[in-house]
């Protein structure tokens, strides 16, 4: 009886110590399901907050949009996953911003929109494919990721943002096939707009495609190699800092110098090879000696001020006005040609401009007194 008991006893306590680990281990289950759950906010199927710090994240199939900054700066986050039969639409503004270890994120294709910076400073990030079923990339979704590679549009995308790409500077392939999406001569264009000049190029001269009405901020940021640059009438704006990246330029040509606010459009030539906001105001490479400009109305305020190197400017006959201190601190400019179109040279438009010859084709009785600045009178010649 008494070994019965003790071997009965032996068995109970056994079956207790089985079923208190397994309470033990329900129990830390639950706390970590529990804990995961935390880490994400979620109100009316849209991610509005994450607070854990994982490598890998996996967004149930639930979410429809991932809010503004939910993952921003989440350093440690590598891969990003999406359970099966997601619900996707959008990914909000900023959603992963400065999440610099991101590699690796796989879109679903119920993914319509692509928000503003969105995976801005993602430096690491390599390549992404795009689903098919986007619409829309917003202004700077991918800007400043410098090692992204490789990137594939669908066929539905009908608007891309200004500034998607700005600082992608590795960006070496482009894959479309959307009627609005063009890639050639290692240059992609987004229907009249052309968005970047890829690494990949190595042209010494570049001439804008006639079909081209807009270059984009920053478009040629890669292109060290070109020499000659020709942008024709067709393009009626030319973002801020466009040929900053042009460091071996000699000549360009363009279709006007300046729309209004020289502050804000970015079109004179000291805007299109620098950002102003950052730097000075000119910043023109120091190989770049010859601008033409093939029409436009006026040469702005400050437009070509302290372009020391430049040697020679081309003006076109329909300009009218001349702004103050346009040409201020050219020392390098030896000759230049005022059209007879012009009816107006605001004060010192030529201060500091020792060396220049200006040749004067019209009447001179529209002109500011003190247009020429401290030019002497002998370096002016007027027409007969």
């Amino acid at each position: 009886m008494k070994s019965f008991l003790k071997k009965n006893m032996s068995s109970i306590i056994i079956i207790g110590v089985i079923a208190i680990i397994g309470i033990i281990l329900a129990i830390a289950i639950y706390i970590t399901a529990n804990k995961e759950e935390e880490k994400f906010s979620v109100n009316q199927d849209n991610l509005i907050q994450y607070v854990g710090s994982d490598e890998t994240v996996t967004i149930e199939s639930n979410i429809k949009t991932i809010g503004e900054s939910v993952f921003s700066s989440k350093t440690k986050l590598t891969t990003v996953k999406f359970e099966k039969k997601s619900k996707l639409e959008g990914i909000g503004r900023s959603a992963f911003e400065g999440c610099t270890g991101l590699k690796t994120v796989e879109l679903p294709g119920t993914l319509k929109t692509i928000g503003r910076n969105a995976f801005k400073d993602c430096t690491s990030l390599e390549s992404i494919v795009i689903p098919e079923g986007v619409t829309t990339i917003e202004a700077y979704a991918f800007k400043n990721c410098s090692k992204l590679v490789s990137i594939t549009l669908p066929s539905t995308l009908t608007t891309l943002e200004d500034g998607v790409f700005e600082g992608c500077s590795s960006l070496v392939e482009i894959k479309s096939s959307s009627n609005l999406v063009k890639v050639e001569n290692n240059t992609l264009f987004f229907n009249t707009k052309l968005v970047k000049y890829l690494v990949s190029g190595n042209a010494a001269s570049y001439t804008v495609p006639a079909f081209v009405t807009e270059i984009e901020a920053y478009a040629f940021q890669n292109g060290e190699t070109i020499k000659q640059m020709h942008v024709g009438k067709n393009v009626l704006k030319i973002g801020t800092a466009a040929f900053i990246g042009c460091e071996n330029i000699e000549s360009i040509t363009v279709p006007f110098v300046g729309l209004g606010d020289v502050y804000g459009d970015g079109t004179y030539v000291g805007g299109v090879f620098a950002n102003l906001f950052s730097t000075g105001m000119a910043s023109l490479p120091e190989s770049l000696v010859k601008v033409e400009i093939l029409g436009g109305h006026e040469i702005s305020t400050v437009a070509f001020r302290n372009c020391r190197y430049l040697q020679e400017i081309i003006l076109p006959n329909t300009i009218k006005y001349i702004g103050v201190n346009a040409f201020m601190g050219c020392s390098g400019l030896t000759k230049i040609v005022i059209p007879e179109s012009v009816t107006y040279i605001a004060p010192n438009a030529f201060q500091n401009c020792a060396n220049v010859l200006i040749k004067v084709q019209g009447n001179a009785e529209g002109f500011e007194p003190t247009w020429m600045g401290n030019v002497s009178a002998d370096r002016i010649e007027y027409a007969k």
